[in-house]
């Protein structure tokens, strides 16, 4: 259920930053087509067994130019089996990169009643699953690797990795024009796309990681459109996404086990290695403009700087955070607009662990303070994702679960902030 970033491959921020104007783009001028419902793909085995029905939904490839070139959004719906409906509830597992098509239906065990109250609608973000899916160049073969190595020949390396998968990408196919519209802002306009082919005139939403961030613009961008919105593990809306990969090295640090410390230590010091960056991470981090541009340095000597830097105070995830250096710093484009304000007061409840390795928890205060009509739940655990946790076999946080549910039924915020005792886990 929860996806934790692609690019860092679990130990990274999911965030991008904010400023600029929110301004939405205007409406698309035409009457929404009525959608075509039918059998889910094949691939959707999940979706198939819960007997859930799928369609496409069409969207303006820039909603600028409303009645210009579109693209497809494949939707999933199962249908709310009580009278008292409330809705329709979407969701976005994170990433950011994450396909959505079936998330939905993954938080029915921890939505239990609450779940027949709403249409569950599952999508896939643009250019990502089946959503006008989005491809880059073929990867070279990796070369074998050498006998012996050092940090500075793997820095290298990652750099040139990541420069040829910007260029894969920006030169394969049409990319070069579906690129630039690969943004947070423009999914939150896909995300309203969606409720008015629904005929809907709200929507609730549950964002994790990077769909917490996609949320929260989605209030800014459409506040009277949302309904009751749930962010879990959010990000600094003030930082940029390279602020966000540095700040996740000190907690990081400070979580590991000091019985395994020497033994990490020792294995980075034989073969300290860079991974790149994911092709759907790259997408929407490099072209973002929706919480805001990416704010990646452009010059590799900076990452290198700060790796070395880093060493002295964090030196088993330092160097990784401070020289992860992706696509974006040779990125052939740059946002179409700039990045989303927040700040609105639309009521929100957001939930984030006090010790998230992933997205340290001042930034979800940062978030809590310009949201001015949210509520903020702390877990006192060590964890990326709060709500569902026992979806996923690790033990849940009980007062988290009731507080979401009892919003996404009633309606009820908490009427304070509040902490939730640390969980007993599980034996």
């Amino acid at each position: 259920m929860r996806v934790a970033s692609t690019i860092t491959a679990g130990l990274g921020p999911a965030g991008l930053l904010a400023g600029g104007v929110a301004a939405a783009a205007p409406p698309p001028k035409s009457t929404p087509r009525r959608l075509s419902w039918g059998a889910c793909s094949a691939a959707q085995k999940e979706l198939i067994a819960a007997g859930a029905q799928c369609a496409k939904v069409t969207v303006p490839l820039d909603y600028a130019d409303p009645e210009g070139r579109t693209i497809r959004l494949a939707i999933s719906r199962i249908k709310a089996k009580s009278p008292a409906r409330r809705g329709i509830l979407l969701s976005n597992p994170g990433g950011p990169g994450g396909t959505g098509l079936a998330n939905t239906l993954a938080l029915r065990p921890a939505l239990k009643d609450v779940a027949d109250r709403y249409d569950l609608i599952g999508f896939d973000p643009r250019f990502l699953g089946e959503s006008t899916p989005l491809t880059c160049g073929p990867a070279p073969r990796p070369a074998p690797p050498a006998p012996t190595t050092t940090p500075r020949e793997d820095f290298e390396a990652s750099v040139r990795a990541a420069r040829d998968t910007a260029r894969r990408c920006q030169e394969h196919g049409d990319n070069a024009t579906l690129l630039p519209h690969a943004s947070t802002r423009n999914v939150a306009r896909d995300m309203d796309a969606i409720r008015a082919a629904l005929g809907e005139s709200k929507l609730s939403y549950y964002g994790v990681s990077y769909g917490a961030d996609l949320g929260a613009v989605y209030t800014q961008l459409f506040p009277r459109r949302a309904d009751r919105v749930v962010l879990d593990s959010s990000t600094d809306p003030a930082a940029t996404q390279y602020e966000l990969f540095q700040r996740s090295g000190a907690p990081a640090e400070a979580a590991l086990a000091p019985r395994v410390r020497a033994d990490v230590q020792e294995l980075l010091a034989r073969a300290e290695r860079l991974e790149s960056s994911v092709v759907g991470g790259a997408i929407f981090m490099c072209g973002d403009g929706g919480w805001p541009a990416g704010g990646w340095p452009r010059n590799p000597a900076t990452y290198w700087k700060n790796m070395q830097r880093s060493r002295a105070t964090q030196p088993v995830f330092g160097p990784y955070v401070n020289g992860m250096i992706a696509p974006c710093a040779f990125w052939g484009s740059e946002p179409r607009e700039p990045g989303t304000t927040i700040g609105k007061d639309v009521p929100i409840l957001l939930l984030q662990a006090r010790h998230d390795n992933n997205v340290p928890y001042e930034g979800a205060l940062a978030l809590h303070r310009r949201l001015t009509g949210s509520r903020l739940l702390t877990a006192d655990i060590r964890a990326h994702g709060v709500y569902g946790r026992g979806n996923d076999g690790l033990t849940p946080v009980p007062c988290a679960d009731r507080a979401v549910n009892t919003y996404l039924r009633d309606g009820e915020l908490p009427a304070a902030d509040l902490t939730c005792p640390k969980p007993e886990a599980r034996s």
